[in-house]
């Protein structure tokens, strides 16, 4: 790992609302940029479901009167992607310094071998194989039913969907991992005309996320505790980057009451 990274400070376990998480990734950010030298890591759960949609994904791919009805918070990523159910998942954020690799697919290789390492310490047989990407894929399907140029895997199947968002001098990383199975849920709040010609489409694509997808759970054979997960997952990342990681309380950092992420302010954004 690059010596200009110093230390990466963990951050507390904790269950917020859309809003709060997203802000706080943004400020792990804003702070990566300050003092490059320190990095962040961040596993999280939500108060409530939500699905998070990517900074460019148009609002219309969801249908939003069903999301209201059945209580499903919508928020607005900082990153790029698509749309992400988060229903007990366990949610990841890393701030590393943008010259820690060489480019940005470097750096997502390696933050993936991180939460492999940390799987793997827990029984859980995940590996990083290359995706092929096709061209035929509409873009009004969720994160987990598109394909990067490498994936996280159990079996062949998608267990990870991440995006990053690369700043001056740090990059933020951050993704979903399922642990069980209500990811899936994520067909029934797409627009009808985004999966697919009405309710066929829908099942089509909920039949292709389950033959293509898996959760941790799946690969464990038995319920799993996200605490359980975020520290085999921490010392992944200790490991890996050869790195102190210290655990910190989110209140250390942060500033004061947090808002929903500001309006883009130049700095791009890439899904690998």
């Amino acid at each position: 790992m690059d010596r200009l990274l110093s230390k990466i400070n963990l951050i507390g376990f904790t269950r917020r609302d859309g809003a709060y998480n997203m802000a706080l990734d943004r400020h792990l950010l804003d702070l990566g940029e300050a003092a490059p030298g320190t990095g962040y890591l961040r596993f999280y759960g939500w108060s409530k479901p939500a699905i998070s949609l990517g900074h460019s994904e148009p609002l219309e791919n969801i249908d939003q009167a069903k999301s209201l009805e059945d209580g499903i918070e919508l928020v607005r990523r900082p990153t790029g992607g698509r749309a992400v159910l988060h229903w007990d998942d366990l949610t990841y954020a890393v701030v590393l310094p943008a010259n820690a690799g060489k480019d940005l697919s470097e750096l997502y290789k390696l933050i993936s071998w991180c939460i492999i390492d940390g799987a793997r310490s827990m029984g859980l047989d995940l590996d990083l194989e290359r995706g092929t990407v096709g061209k035929s894929g509409a873009r009004q399907k969720p994160c987990f039913a598109s394909v990067s140029r490498y994936e996280i895997s159990y079996r062949g199947r998608k267990v990870v969907g991440s995006a990053q968002r690369i700043g001056e001098r740090a990059m933020l990383q951050h993704g979903s991992i399922p642990v069980n199975r209500n990811y899936l849920r994520i067909v029934d709040y797409m627009k009808a005309g985004g999966a697919g010609s009405g309710e066929p489409g829908r099942e089509r694509l909920r039949r292709e996320l389950k033959a293509s997808t898996a959760c941790l759970e799946d690969a464990a054979g038995r319920p799993l505790d996200p605490l359980e997960i975020k520290a085999a997952l921490a010392q992944g990342f200790s490991t890996r980057l050869g790195c102190e990681v210290t655990e910190i309380d989110p209140s250390q950092i942060e500033p004061g009451r947090l808002s929903p992420p500001p309006a883009d302010r130049g700095v791009s954004r890439r899904k690998p």
